[in-house]
């Protein structure tokens, strides 16, 4: 971080649909407050005054910490997201076993006051819109590849009638999600770029770019070892002493991994230069699950590096 941490006042947040539960060390605060722009907004023009350097953490909650995110954003105070299994785990290791509202709060507040983190930028009006089209198209992909299955095992005509109106329905709903996020990428500029760089890679289609771009945006501005961990297809040692254990890929972001599949399918087919290494790995015994995913991590290093080109600082 460019900031000093001396004197920055770490303000941990555990959210909740409806409340907040706060809790910062030497700064009196309320323990909790509703989860509201209004409440946030209100609460955080006060605690300005308190303390000019403050910085509120909470954790990834599925989204119910946007409002908070949102308020703060717009109030100008710095805020964090942050991964909840590393605050867990920070939690674990202290002896925090039991878990409840305010040890959660306390939790947050302690491991950023320990591992300060960086504040997470505020997205465009178009990545938030991109963002959501997105995560609708996946949830619609699911209902459909579950009715699909279900039609399957359906022998009555009318229910079968119905689920073939709903597929067709689901198919419709795919398409035009599939038309605003060729509109939205379309009427940003700096996206627009980056979708056109990511496709000149053979194997990337406009819909896997655009997963990418939205599930991680941070494509172009980190190393290429830290794109793979985001992206979950790193593989991860597993020895011990003289033991050498399977080394496997965990975690990361399952869209992105998810659209980083299919590039790679479609590569590995193709596109001449994944193909090559994809072969090649299969020549030398690599079960075809796992030079996929050597091919999957190949990948996104490879589009990380050639989204850098115009992320990079022009010369003076």
């Amino acid at each position: 971080m460019n900031q000093s941490t001396n004197s920055v006042k770490f303000l941990g947040v555990d959210v909740a649909k409806d409340r907040l539960q706060l809790f910062c060390n030497g700064l009196k605060v309320p323990a909790q407050i509703d989860n509201t722009p209004k409440s946030i907004a209100s609460w955080l023009k006060g605690l300005k005054r308190l303390h000019s350097q403050l910085h509120i953490v909470c954790e990834s909650t599925g989204g119910y910490e946007n409002t908070l995110l949102r308020a703060c954003w717009k109030a100008g105070v710095l805020v964090t997201r942050l991964n909840p299994a590393r605050v867990r785990d920070f939690a674990r290791c202290r002896g925090l076993l039991a878990k409840t509202d305010a040890i959660d709060a306390k939790a947050i507040s302690e491991f950023a006051s320990t591992f300060p983190p960086d504040p997470t930028p505020e997205p465009s009006p178009q990545q938030v819109l991109l963002a959501e089209l997105v995560a609708r198209r996946e949830d619609l992909k699911t209902q459909r590849a579950a009715e699909s299955n279900r039609s399957r095992d359906i022998q009555d005509k009318v229910l079968r009638r119905m689920l073939e109106k709903h597929l067709q329905f689901l198919d419709a709903q795919i398409k035009q999600i599939d038309k605003l996020i060729e509109d939205t990428i379309s009427q940003d500029q700096a996206m627009h770029q980056k979708r056109e760089i990511l496709v000149r890679t053979k194997g990337v289609g406009a819909t896997s770019a655009a997963i990418l771009l939205s599930c991680l945006p941070e494509l172009g501005t980190i190393s290429g070892e830290a794109i793979s961990a985001l992206a979950g297809v790193a593989p991860f040692n597993r020895d011990s002493g003289t033991l050498r254990g399977k080394r496997c890929i965990r975690a990361g972001r399952a869209v992105a991994r998810k659209a980083l599949y299919m590039c790679a399918l479609v590569g590995s087919r193709a596109n001449p230069i994944l193909k090559d290494f994809y072969q090649r790995l299969i020549s030398k015994g690599k079960p075809p699950k796992v030079a996929l995913t050597a091919l999957m991590r190949r990948l996104v290093v490879h589009l990380n590096s050639s989204l850098k080109i115009i992320n990079s600082p022009s010369p003076c």
